[in-house]
């Protein structure tokens, strides 16, 4: 069973930020990427999930072996999309949460998020 509680504290606003820096410091050969370099990146981490499914989907490991590799995967990929809102200064977590409370509206579901105050941009401000 996954612990929930592991990174309970842990806000999409916080990762960006974390994220981004550690972009920056540890990927120089990165620094300079333009918005298809970015998009390649996703679609790259999203490929890799695709791989593991594909791995399940074919009877080489079930899905209970696969867990972890899932996780880090999407994991992975979801740090790419991140760095890709970063990269043209979207806040991803206002995006999302935007992008969820328009679809609620259209399926008449009452879920949605309220808005939050924005996660610094890239260049920390």
């Amino acid at each position: 069973m996954v612990n929930r509680d592991k990174h309970a504290a842990l806000t999409i606003a916080d990762f960006s930020r974390t994220n981004w820096q550690r972009h920056l410091e540890s990927f120089p050969g990165c620094n300079g990427w333009n918005l298809t370099d970015w998009v390649r990146n996703v679609a790259w981490g999203a490929d890799e999930v695709g791989a593991v499914l594909e791995s399940v989907r074919c009877g080489r490991r079930t899905l209970d072996d696969a867990r972890a590799e899932f996780g880090r995967k999407i994991a992975d990929t979801f740090a790419a999309l991140d760095l890709l809102a970063t990269s043209i200064d979207l806040d991803l977590a206002t995006v999302v949460a935007d992008e969820f409370n328009e679809l609620s509206r259209k399926v008449g579901s009452p879920l949605s998020f309220a808005a939050a105050p924005a996660a610094p941009g890239k260049d920390g401000a």
